[in-house]
């Protein structure tokens, strides 16, 4: 007799695409059903009598398991996984027969896709029943658990690359300009392209701007071109020309060719957007003459469109569009009050905004810092006002300026214009519709730091001992600011300023970021010797190998072992201390997890320091041996990182200085230490190109050594890593934190977008740390957290007595809570949030093959799924609850402040894999899922 069972499971159903946050737009028609889902693979039981023998001496039960691969109901060859036997008692007076019972088993932790339990042993009592008394042993025979693989791709994978276009991109090229007709005139040629399509419709002429550079008097001026003798010609193919008569040398109204740019707008004469936007310049190298901003830098952050939703109609690419309306003899910011300071003041005033101090107004009252007052009206108060969070340092002007132009920036005067452009709020004051000001004209020296030590009608801002309140713009400055009384140049008042980061700036450079480019760290090998790990590394300096063990500074960089540098160390308040260190991490599916590795969620072993017990040097060039405790282990691969930055002479002082010198990595299998396969490698995601572009001498450096190399921060940031410790060390439960979250993950993934999309999408990021808490997002999304206690140092709502696992205390005086400095960050990302490539590696895979990253569904097999909370046994990982990769890919960006909407969004997230859920054996029972035939 034989018994099969067999327990159904739910088919997989379709689900909708859904874009980045935008506008609403009308509801679409219905659409058509979605492609079915593959049917889960149900487990079979078959169980037959034992004859006896080999397996049974007095014969019993045999027990086979497996899932219906093909679906067809039977239990076919080639589908049994497991066998096993349930044997009769010895033969005697009463042997007792073997028995098996099959029941259905639901969904949970020995089955997480359900399946069949199998109960067996002996009939004691001879009734032909397995009575519960009588089960010697439990088995489960388990569905395949298709129901945990997510089934984003089938309906998504063809649409996402749509979704997430970007519409009415503009691309001007070829653009030309030359003498004509006997060089009476001038004709300008160019191709237009909208979303990658040669457009020949833009045949109407919106202006033609003349920009004209005096390089004797350093002034532009801009005229209005009278465009009624104009002709526009499209030529096919997106090819246009623009003949303007009179304006060639021979011609009526010739332009200065050698300093001249000209800025034309065109559109279709029809809709309103785009509106190209060419420049033509007839300089030499095809640049606008007397501008020293880099196009290139506007649109390492802005990306191609500087102005998302477009200005004055226009789509300027770069800044050089702009310079030609705002930085004019007749263009004055209201602040800096001189002619041609309008470009200057408004990107220095808008990028340092909350930079901008604070005031008092007449009345005692405060009135917030933080903003920018672009426009101000005497009668009506602030039209226009900023609040803009800069990546980088404003005071790093090479993030912003060309390099040809730093030696000139770095020798102007010091005059109001140039110093109130970063460091002045508004003249004054008003109540809106009166005539009273209400904050005196001398608050726009507080944003040099220096406090008000007078009254608020009179304040008093002394340096040097000069009070320099009655100031203003018509002040010579150059009186006092003579290089003996006072600093006369910007770059007497800025040089040997420092960053945060170990920056130090010196004639408009971060030279730890210049410095740091020149240093090429490698690691060259990974082995094992006994229970040590022996990894191999180079160094080299403008491409020419440097030995990784010198000492000396006066012959190169030094990378380890010096104790700390004080006297002539220009960056460091501490001194110049080596802090070169390894770390490792290990991988499950593809990604760094670290399950029974560190001490904290999903974070690596401690780092263990280079020194020269563990390193020695040897060969030329030099190679460098460092040997460490292997350590535990996890997985078949993993990954090693050299963090930390070398010092080097700072050129021209003798001092030293810590350049920001890329961290290395290297992956490496567990079992030898060989580099695996390519195809074996981590997939290619972020360009840390990309990254540094826009956070110039910023990106990260967590304890100040781990620099420059996305590669490094998956190490640490990767699905595992979960802050939600913290807040159990604090005592803050879901209901008490600020997001009402027993944890949040910092999955690098999760938390850069959610961290660029906190601005537009309504949903804060929060994270709880031992050095404080921060809330990325908007004030409205702030305002909706009634237990937020403000910024500096607070009490953390929630929270219990402080002990050692809390971290540092901000108020050491408070016994009975735990005390952080609360940052609230507003985030203000200047691109659209569907520009995927403005972060992701868009390098070609190999000669003219597809980019290395391609929006896509995520294998889960290699991303694996999402620690959303930490259990309390880390580092084991098994009880973390868990949330499928592609549903944190999407959701990190795709999310509202809006409860009802944020939860249709997840439910959505979740239709086609699984709910945040605790597995048996954590992420390996999902990889396991899609791994099943």
């Amino acid at each position: 007799m034989r018994n099969l069972r067999i327990l159904a499971i739910l088919a997989t159903v379709g689900l909708v695409a859904s874009g980045c946050k935008g506008d609403k737009g009308d509801p679409g028609a219905p659409g058509g059903n979605g492609n079915n889902g593959n049917n889960g693979q149900n487990a079979l039981v078959l169980t037959a009598d034992e004859a006896p023998g080999a397996n049974c001496a007095a014969g019993g039960r045999r027990v086979q398991s497996g899932v219906d691969a093909n679906n067809n109901g039977a239990f076919d060859t080639g589908e049994t996984s497991t066998t096993f036997y349930v044997c009769n008692g010895a033969a005697g007076s009463n042997g007792a027969a073997s028995l098996v019972a099959t029941s259905n088993e639901l969904a949970g932790p020995n089955c997480p896709g359900g399946g069949v339990k199998i109960d067996s042993g002996l009939d004691a009592n001879a009734n032909g029943t397995l009575d519960v008394a009588e089960i010697t042993a439990t088995r489960y025979a388990c569905n395949g658990v298709s129901s945990l693989v997510e089934g984003c791709a089938g309906c998504h994978n063809a649409t996402l690359p749509t979704k997430h276009a970007l519409t009415d991109q503009v691309v001007v090229s070829n653009v030309a300009i030359a003498e004509s007709n006997a060089n009476a005139d001038l004709t300008v040629t160019f191709n237009v392209q909208v979303d990658g399509v040669n457009r020949n419709d833009f045949t109407h002429l919106v202006g033609v701007y003349s920009w004209v550079w005096s390089a004797g008097t350093g002034t532009a001026t801009r005229t209005t071109l009278t465009t009624t003798t104009f002709t526009l010609t499209p030529n096919f193919s997106g090819n246009y020309t623009l003949v303007m008569p009179g304006y060639g040398t021979a011609g009526a109204t010739p332009a200065v060719f050698d300093s001249t740019s000209f800025l034309i707008r065109v559109d279709n004469g029809a809709t309103a957007w785009p509106v190209p936007t060419i420049l033509a310049h007839y300089t030499t190298g095809n640049v606008m003459a007397g501008v020293p901003l880099n196009n290139q830098a506007c649109k390492n952050c802005h990306g191609e469109r500087v102005f998302r939703a477009g200005h004055h109609g226009a789509d300027p690419v770069g800044v050089e569009a702009c310079a030609v309306c705002h930085d004019r003899d007749s263009s004055a910011e209201t602040r800096l009050v001189a002619t041609g300071t309008r470009l200057m003041g408004y990107v220095h005033g808008i990028h340092n905004s909350h930079n901008m101090p604070g005031a008092v107004k007449l009345d005692g009252t405060a009135v917030d810092g933080g903003v920018y007052y672009r426009n101000f009206n005497g009668t009506t108060g602030p039209t226009s006002t900023f609040s803009i969070g800069f990546p980088g340092y404003m005071n790093n002007c090479s993030t912003c300026h060309l390099a040809s132009a730093l030696p000139t920036l770095a020798a102007t005067p010091v005059s109001w214009r140039a110093c109130m452009s970063c460091h002045a709020g508004p003249p004054a004051i008003v109540t809106p519709g009166g005539t009273t000001a209400e904050v005196a004209a001398g608050f726009t020296w507080a944003g040099f730091g220096v406090a008000n030590t007078g009254t608020a009608a009179a304040p008093i801002f002394s340096f040097g001992g000069t009070n320099h309140a009655p100031f203003t713009a018509a002040t010579n400055c150059a009186t006092c600011h003579d290089g003996t009384i006072a600093p006369a140049t910007l770059a007497s008042f800025h040089n040997g300023l420092l960053t945060e980061r170990s920056g130090l700036l010196w004639d408009g450079v971060d030279q730890s970021v210049a410095l740091g480019a020149t240093v090429d760290m490698q690691i060259t090998g990974v082995s094992f010797s006994g229970t040590n790990m022996v990894v191999t590394w180079t160094a080299a300096v403008n491409g020419a190998p440097v030995d990784p063990c010198n000492a000396t500074f006066a012959s190169g960089p030094v990378f380890f072992g010096n104790t700390g540098v004080t006297g002539t160390c220009n960056n460091t308040p501490t001194g110049c201390a080596s802090n070169l260190s390894i770390l490792r991490a290990y991988a499950q599916g593809n990604d760094w997890v670290n399950a029974g590795v560190g001490t904290s969620p999903g974070q690596p072993a401690s780092a263990v320091n280079v020194t020269a017990t563990n390193t020695v040097c040897a060969g030329t060039p030099a190679v460098a041996t460092t040997t460490i405790a292997t350590g535990t282990t996890f997985g078949t691969k993993g990954v090693v990182a050299i963090q930390g930055k070398p010092q080097m002479i700072f050129p021209g002082t003798g001092n030293v200085i810590q350049v920001r010198a890329k961290s290395p990595t290297r992956e490496f299998a567990v079992a030898d230490g060989a580099l695996p396969a390519a195809a074996s490698l981590r997939r290619a995601i972020v360009n840390t190109d990309k990254c540094d572009a826009c956070h110039k001498g910023t990106l990260y450096q967590h304890g100040g050594n781990r620099v420059d190399n996305v590669d490094l921060c998956v190490m640490c940031h990767n699905p595992a890593a979960n802050e939600g410790n913290n807040r159990v060390n604090m005592g803050v439960t879901a209901a008490e934190a600020y997001d009402g979250k027993v944890g949040e993950t910092y999955d690098m993934r999760n938390m850069v977008h959610a961290i660029h999309s906190a601005g537009e999408s309504g949903a804060p990021l929060v994270y709880y740390r031992t050095n404080g808490v921060y809330f990325f997002g908007t004030k409205a999304a702030l305002a909706k957290v009634t237990n937020w206690p403000g910024t500096g140092c607070q009490i953390v709502a929630g929270s219990g007595a402080p002990s050692a696992a809390t971290g540092t205390q901000c108020d050491t005086t408070n016994t009975t809570a735990v005390t952080k400095n609360h940052n609230f960050i507003e985030v203000h990302y200047p691109r659209a949030l569907n520009e995927c490539y403005a972060c992701h590696d868009d390098t070609p895979a190999g000669p003219g093959g597809p980019p290395r990253w391609v929006i896509s569904t995520v294998d889960p097999t290699k991303a694996v799924a999402v620690t959303v909370a930490p259990g309390a046994s880390s580092p084991s990982q098994l009880d973390d609850v868990l949330q499928g990769p592609n549903a944190t890919s999407c959701m990190s960006c795709h999310q509202s402040g809006d409860f009802v909407t944020q939860f249709g969004l997840r439910m959505h997230a979740y239709d086609q894999g699984w709910t945040p859920s605790i597995f048996t054996n954590g992420r390996q029972t999902l990889i396991d899922a899609i791994r099943l035939p």
